[in-house]
């Protein structure tokens, strides 16, 4: 079964309580989350392919199920406890992150565009793919988001890990596992604005 809100300002207050085994799906409009999110937890997916999904507070913890935030869909996380994802898909969306959030599998960028903000640190520790099918495309770390890479981290085709943008910020790329770049762009990690280091 899937839950899905299509458009609208949805607000799910302190006290209310979405569990399930199905799947959230945000279509349009949108969604803030102040009560328990459980279906985050025990549900099949979390989708965001158009619209705003804001979780906040107590609404989740822990480990959570796969996410993917479409071309048009921005995810804010800014929940009180770290959260975990068993894996991560950037389709041209934007995921805003002021909580610590950790993808023990796959972290895959499939569209060019795709923004990861937020002060909140990232790590990833499977494997992360920066692959899009646009001519040089590119994916932003912005607003001061600290990415940990403690897997692998691969840049092929013309591809780009473009830090700072598009909202500046202190933001850092801190390896503690393997890059690759075998991008053919003359510079796969690059810098746009705010302060920057790797």
């Amino acid at each position: 079964a899937t839950l899905n809100f299509g458009g609208g300002t949805r607000m799910l207050a302190d006290g209310s309580a979405i569990t399930g085994a199905g799947t959230l799906s945000v279509t349009g409009g949108t969604v803030t989350v102040n009560g328990a999110l459980g279906l985050a937890a025990t549900g099949a997916a979390v989708t965001v392919s158009n619209g705003t999904l804001t979780v906040n507070g107590n609404a989740a913890a822990g480990q959570l199920v796969p996410v993917t935030v479409g071309s048009a869909g921005t995810l804010n996380v800014n929940t009180s406890s770290p959260v975990s994802l068993p894996s991560l898909t950037l389709a041209g969306g934007t995921l805003n992150a002021s909580a610590e959030l950790t993808v023990t599998g796959a972290f895959d960028v499939t569209a060019s565009g795709s923004v990861l903000g937020g002060t909140g640190t990232f790590t990833t520790k499977g494997l992360s793919t920066i692959e899009m099918p646009s001519f040089v495309g590119h994916f932003g770390l912005s607003g001061g988001k600290t990415w940990v890479n403690e897997g692998t981290l691969r840049i092929p085709g013309d591809d780009r890990l473009l830090m700072g943008w598009p909202g500046g910020g202190t933001n850092r790329l801190v390896n503690t596992g393997t890059i690759e770049l075998a991008s053919s762009f003359s510079e796969p990690l690059g810098s746009q604005g705010g302060s920057n280091a790797i």
